[in-house]
């Protein structure tokens, strides 16, 4: 059986996640969407919750996730976001899985999805589509309808892959 990578985008509306193999076969995808008017400490045991389920049906070797980014202006996303990471590291060392944290602008600079582009949404989306063949939406920048937290779990795992193949 192949080693599988679980790629992770978190946040605490809408969790995107995919599972790939090593050789960068896109194997399972979606996008857990806790109940949006919860409580923030109940979104954030939803998601870790489902990515435990997701974990428990693909025993993945490792996990890829979104770091915080050190520019947030806002301090209770910054909280937010960073009580969200420890209870998933915490439940990653649960299961004996080590965990990989990426910044977004060194994924999205190497897969050259860069903001002087243009939405770095439509870009992550435009990017899975091209080279996974899949069919990820992208309506628009402030759209619920977009897929780009899925899509760019995929581009986490992508980059991550890319990176151990080259050696760096």
């Amino acid at each position: 059986m192949d080693k599988l990578i679980l790629g992770l985008d978190c946040s605490s509306k809408s969790t995107g996640y995919c599972i790939m193999t090593i050789d960068g076969k896109l194997v399972k995808y979606g996008c857990i969407k806790p109940n949006k008017d919860a409580e923030t400490i109940d979104r954030i045991t939803e998601i870790i919750d489902g990515v435990s389920k997701v974990i428990e049906e693909n025993k993945p070797y490792l996990i890829v996730e979104e770091d915080v980014p050190p520019a947030i202006q806002n301090s209770m996303t910054v909280k937010t976001l960073s009580t969200l990471k420890g209870g998933m590291l915490g439940r990653a060392h649960s299961y004996g899985i080590p965990v990989r944290f990426i910044l977004p602008n060194v994924w999205q600079s190497a897969l050259k999805i860069l903001k002087s582009k243009g939405s770095t949404k439509e870009q992550s989306v435009n990017f899975v589509n091209s080279n996974y063949k899949t069919d990820f939406k992208y309506v628009s920048e402030k759209s619920t309808k977009n897929e780009d937290d899925t899509t760019d779990s995929i581009c986490l795992v992508h980059y991550y892959i890319n990176k151990v193949k080259e050696g760096k």
